[in-house]
C-alpha cells in the first residue's frame, strides 16, 4: 500500500497538532473558536473557514442591508418581545406565528426542549448526530447506529421496527443530519410519524434543510399537532451566526416555553433581520444567493470525487464527510490547517463515527478551489 501524504507531519506541525488537541478537549463537542484560534497560533493565517456551515453569498446579501441601515434603534432600544419576533417569521414560513417560538440561536431552543421540556423522557436518537442532542442528559437516550458501509443513510423500515421494539417517548430525527449530511425525505418523515403512537413526539430539525435540491420541510405538517416540534436555524442558510437566530414550530411548547423564560430573548439586530424577511425584494436576491451556493456545494463534491484517495460521503446539506482509508484523518487535517490555512471539523469526538472522519463545509467558488487545490498538493499524487 503506497503511502497516502506527501510527507509526515513536521515538528511545527506535530506541536501544532498537540495544542489544538488540547484546545479541541476544551471546547468539548464542539471546534474551538476562530477568536481562541487566532489567539493561540498566531503564525497562521486563516484563508477559509470550511469548519463554519454557513452560506457566505446570503451573508453578503444581508451585511449589505445591515451596513445601509440606521442601526440606532436597534441597538438604542429594547428589541420587541419573541411574539412580535415571531410574526415577522410567520410571514416568511407561512405558519401561524402562536405555533412559532424565538430562540437565541436554535441551540436556545434544543437545550430548553431536551433538557427541560421533555425531561425524564426516553429519547431515541439516531448515531451519529449533533453531539448536543446527547449531551443535554437530563433523558433517558436509546441509541440507533447508522452505517458507513450504507453511507450512513437511515433504513427507514429498519428504524421503524426499532421504534416499535424500544418505544422512546421522544423520537429525535436532524434532517438532513449532521455530521453526515444525509437526508430522510419528506414522504419518509412522515412515514415515521404514522408509525408512532399518539402519546409519542416527532422532534426534526431541519436546521440544514434550506440547502436540499427540493422541499424536503414538514412545517406544515406541524401546524396543530401537538407530537410534532420542528427546530430550525436561520444562521446556515444565511450565514449570520452571530446575531443568533433560530426558532421552533410548536403551539405546546411555545406556550410552556413562555411562561418560563424567552421573553426577551431576540437582539436589536436579530429583530432587524427579521423585518427583511417580509421584504420581497430580499427573499428573491436570497432565492438566487441560495442557488449560486448550492451550485458552488455540487461542483465541490464533483472535485472531492475525483480524489482517488479520498471517500466522500454524498449530502444534502452543505458540508461533506471526507474519510482516508487507513490513514490518520488528523494529519490532514493538521496539514490543511497549519501549513494552508484551512480550518475543518475532526469528529473523532462523534459518538457513531471512527477516528478517520472530518467534516468539511462549502464555501464560495474561490474558497472551494483552494480547498481543492491543498487537497491535491497534500495527497501523494507525484505530480
Amino acid at each position: 500500500r503506497r503511502v497516502l501524504f506527501r510527507s509526515p507531519l513536521s515538528k511545527k506541525e506535530r506541536t501544532f497538532n498537540e495544542r489544538f488537541m488540547e484546545l479541541k478537549e476544551e471546547a468539548g463537542s464542539h471546534s474551538p473558536s476562530i477568536h481562541k484560534l487566532l489567539e493561540e497560533f498566531p503564525q497562521v493565517r486563516i484563508e477559509v473557514d470550511a469548519c463554519f456551515l454557513c452560506n457566505p453569498y446570503a451573508f453578503d446579501l444581508f451585511y449589505g442591508k445591515l451596513k445601509d441601515t440606521n442601526l440606532e434603534k436597534y441597538i438604542k432600544f429594547y428589541p420587541p418581545q419573541n411574539e412580535e419576533v415571531a410574526e415577522n417569521i410567520s410571514e416568511f414560513i407561512k405558519v401561524p406565528s402562536d405555533h412559532i417560538l424565538v430562540g437565541n440561536g436554535a441551540i436556545e431552543i434544543i437545550e430548553q426542549l431536551i433538557g427541560n421540556y421533555c425531561k425524564h423522557a426516553k429519547v431515541g436518537i439516531i448515531l451519529p448526530t449533533f453531539s448536543t442532542y446527547y449531551e443535554s442528559a437530563t433523558f433517558q437516550p436509546v441509541y440507533y447506529e447508522l452505517n458507513a458501509k450504507n453511507n450512513f443513510e437511515l433504513d427507514v423500515d429498519d428504524y421503524i421496527k426499532w421504534l416499535k421494539k424500544n418505544k422512546p417517548e421522544i423520537v429525535l430525527l436532524v434532517n438532513p443530519n449532521n455530521p453526515t449530511g444525509t437526508l430522510i425525505p419528506k414522504e419518509d418523515v412522515m412515514k415515521i410519524y404514522d408509525s408512532l403512537s399518539p402519546n409519542q413526539t416527532l422532534i426534526v430539525d431541519e436546521s440544514f434543510i434550506h440547502f436540499t435540491t427540493r422541499d424536503e420541510s414538514i412545517e406544515q405538517e406541524a401546524i396543530g399537532r401537538d407530537n410534532i416540534v420542528i427546530i430550525k436555524s436561520l444562521s446556515k442558510d444565511f450565514g449570520v451566526a452571530g446575531i443568533r437566530l433560530g426558532y421552533a414550530i410548536n403551539k405546546k411548547f411555545k406556550e410552556w416555553a413562555l411562561s418560563n423564560a424567552f421573553l426577551w430573548n431576540s437582539n436589536g439586530i436579530a429583530y432587524y433581520f427579521t423585518t427583511l424577511l417580509s421584504d420581497k425584494r430580499f427573499r428573491t436576491a436570497y432565492t438566487k444567493c441560495k442557488n449560486k451556493y448550492n451550485k458552488d456545494r455540487d461542483s465541490l463534491y464533483k472535485e472531492l470525487q475525483k480524489l482517488p484517495d479520498i471517500k466522500v460521503y454524498p449530502s444534502e446539506a452543505n458540508f461533506f464527510v471526507i474519510e482516508t482509508p487507513g490513514e490518520d484523518i488528523s494529519i490532514l487535517f493538521t496539514k490543511l490547517f497549519y501549513t494552508y490555512g484551512i480550518y475543518t471539523r475532526i469528529l473523532n469526538d462523534k459518538k457513531g463515527m471512527g477516528k478517520n472522519y472530518l467534516r468539511l463545509a462549502s464555501k464560495d467558488r474561490r474558497e472551494n478551489l483552494k480547498i481543492i487545490n491543498a487537497l491535491k498538493q497534500i495527497l501523494n499524487y507525484g505530480n
